[in-house]
């Protein structure tokens, strides 16, 4: 329920249709793609199902006051209204709605019941009734598909997704208008109007509470550290450890109702009735604050390239850049309490009291995925829930074929992250690859595996079934499952026992010849958790056709592992390489050779802030957005366990050092 009061809500003369907007002309940033018209107000935020339906509450200001929950498509065509007029009609929708798992769409009612509907007819499936006067707190989904939500019965209720209910926990004089978060460990956090904040288990059992000495009248949002952010009755946003200590406070001027967003750097963005829209450091400290002159109840949604978005009661839609900076707004027939949601193709939806769901073109960013926490209840579902931060899946192997010798560098690097030592192989193949018809192969390679930064020798080998070398290596290869090198063969490995830290494998030619090699580096115990590679990389030449750098990917475990990939031409020169490769290309292949990815100037997909702090949270060199270095390329993936390829070439044919770099995220 919008803390300003229903005097402002004017009655909806409009029939409930779909009046949209033709297309402007202009695609900018920021205009309007189209207008739905609903008869009533809209303060409910739109959630985004993966098919791309977008659900929304509605409030018709009538007596007794009515409710439905609208489906629309894309294109702003009508999909379904629940109820339908030959249905009972049900109380107002402040609830914003949330997805569930399985497609279910739930939202609360002020009849004080939980509804779920089907995602594909709009038919009611089941309702649980909390036996409270309204319900105008938003749902939020467990991993389990436990659906949580607060009713004016001062309880919070679990509900199983069959409908039953499964606990419910007294969080005193609960205020109806906040939602339940959960964070990565599954703990539920909740603000109470008897001035506690709760921490409860998945049970409903109480993990701590801490009382802050004012109510709490926003809905919590979580920190990339677990810290939790809240704001409440003294006008200020609290922040608590996620074991349940204070941090610290920051004074606004006024009331915080809007829940907190963050960027991808960390960076805490809200609003006030005081008229200001703030941007704290993770420490508490003021970034900025700019003054719109209105009140701002709307929590603010933060796109990948750093673009924060949100309404205010100046009956606009404002976007600001991530230093404050005007970008644009957008002006709406009334006050925008209602908070934005980004969809997958940077298109943003927002409602207003003018009585209209607006759709307005992006710039083809995203909602952020790095922030921990970018917009209410945390994603377009409204899940409320923050994402895990590991999924199982890891990195194993990675593998690069390029020109060698002859001056012509080959180096492999890769970190090694844990608490105990571990067994690698690493190899060095070129007359092997003639069995597998590839031309022109280094005749006698050589590899060096060195410590990084400082380059302190660990093991070198040349050929590698000599020199009591050949037990080892022959177990490793056997041990990772790959091809076996011919004995007595010039193909050069080794195997090392290697504890946490970075190394570099730099192939070398023993006879002074060229061609190409194979260089690879292995974990050859992928079934022990005690130490992971976390980062795998190549620097070679490369170019166009049979020159363009490839390398080879390995992820292994029983779920997914997000990576950042990037092709770095312009960006070594700041390390002193010369003869970079001026504008590399980057590609990564599945093992169908169908391309999951691919960049050509990093600064080109909209994902500009996202994947700088990509480039933070693994410990990667920044890149340069600007100039010459902006050609660097980079993307992120989220690949399951199998094999990739990823290719790096040049713009028009062009040749130069590149360096291919994989760091799994956590």
């Amino acid at each position: 329920m919008t803390v300003l009061g229903i005097a402002r809500w004017l009655a909806c003369a409009a029939l409930f249709g779909a009046v949209a907007a033709a297309r402007l002309g202009a695609q900018a940033d920021g205009t309007k793609r189209w207008g739905f018209t609903v008869q009533g107000f809209v303060n409910s935020s739109p959630a985004i199902a993966e098919d791309g339906t977008i659900y929304l509450g509605v409030w018709i200001d009538s007596t007794p006051n009515r409710g439905r929950l609208v489906a629309l498509n894309p294109d702003s065509s009508l999909k379904w209204i629940f109820p339908k007029t030959t249905e009972a009609q049900i109380d107002r929708v402040e609830s914003s709605p949330a997805v569930g798992p399985d497609g279910t769409i739930y939202f609360g009612c002020g009849d004080g019941k939980l509804y779920a509907l089907d995602p594909g007819t709009g038919t009611k499936k089941w309702t649980f009734d909390t036996h409270a006067a309204e319900i105008f707190s938003s749902p939020t989904i467990g991993p389990d598909g436990t659906i949580y939500i607060i009713s004016s019965d001062l309880l919070l209720h679990a509900v199983a997704p069959g409908g039953t209910e499964r606990w419910s926990h007294v969080a005193g004089s609960a205020l109806a208008d906040s939602a339940a978060v959960i964070g990565d460990d599954g703990t539920l956090y909740l603000g109470s109007s008897d001035q506690n904040v709760y921490a409860l288990r998945p049970d409903g059992s109480e993990r701590w509470h801490l009382g802050v000495g004012a109510a709490l009248i926003s809905s919590p949002a979580i920190g990339p550290d677990g810290t939790i952010y809240i704001g409440a009755s003294d006008n200020r946003l609290h922040a608590i450890t996620r074991d349940g200590a204070p941090k610290w406070t920051f004074l606004a001027g006024n009331l915080i109702v809007s829940a907190a967003s963050l960027a991808a750097d960390g960076t805490i963005y809200f609003g006030s009735l005081d008229g200001y829209f703030y941007a704290l450091a993770s420490d508490g400290t003021l970034k900025w604050k700019v003054n719109l002159h209105a009140q701002i109840a709307s929590a603010a949604a933060v796109r990948a390239d750093g673009t924060i978005i949100f309404g205010a009661d100046d009956n606009l839609v404002h976007a600001l850049t991530s230093s404050g900076a005007p970008k644009w707004t957008f002006q709406t027939g009334d006050i925008v309490e209602s908070s934005p949601v980004i969809a997958a193709d940077g298109s943003i939806y927002i409602g207003s009291f003018d009585g209209k769901l607006y759709s307005l073109f992006g710039n083809g960013a995203p909602l952020s995925t790095f922030s921990s926490w970018p917009m209410f209840n945390h994603d377009a579902l409204h899940t409320g829930r923050v994402r895990p931060t590991t999924s199982g899946g890891y990195l194993i192997n990675l593998s690069t074929y390029a020109q060698a010798g002859g001056g012509a560098n080959l180096i492999a690097g890769f970190v090694v992250q844990g608490a105990a030592s571990k067994r690698f192989l690493i190899r060095a193949v070129g007359p092997a690859l003639e069995q597998f018809g590839v031309p022109n192969w280094l005749p006698d390679p050589a590899v060096a595996l060195l410590q990084a930064p400082a380059g302190t020798g660990i093991s070198s080998n040349d050929n590698w079934s000599s020199e009591g070398n050949f037990g080892p290596v022959a177990s490793a290869t056997f041990s990772v499952g790959t091809f076996q090198l011919p004995s007595g063969g010039k193909d050069a490995a080794l195997a090392a026992t290697l504890a946490p830290g970075s190394y570099t494998a730099v192939v070398g030619s023993s006879d002074g010849g060229t061609g190409v090699a194979l260089v690879e580096a292995y974990d050859t115990e992928v079934n022990s958790g005690a130490a992971r590679l976390v980062n795998l990389s190549a620097r070679a030449q490369s170019g166009s056709g049979a020159n363009v750098l490839t390398a080879g990917l390995v992820i292994g475990g029983q779920g997914t592992l997000r990576v950042l990939v990037r092709a770095i031409g312009p960006g070594l020169a700041q390390f002193g390489v010369s003869g970079v490769l001026a504008r590399p290309s980057l590609k990564v292949y599945d093992s169908h050779q169908r391309v999951l990815e691919s960049n050509t100037g990093w600064t080109s997909l909209g994902l500009t802030e996202d994947l700088a702090a990509a480039a933070r949270l693994t410990g990667a060199f920044a890149l340069s957005a600007t100039g010459a270095g902006s050609a660097d390329s980079a993307t992120v993936v989220t690949l399951t366990p199998g094999t990739y390829t990823i290719q790096v070439s040049g713009v028009g044919g062009t040749a130069g050092e590149a360096l291919v770099e994989v760091y799994g995220i956590p």
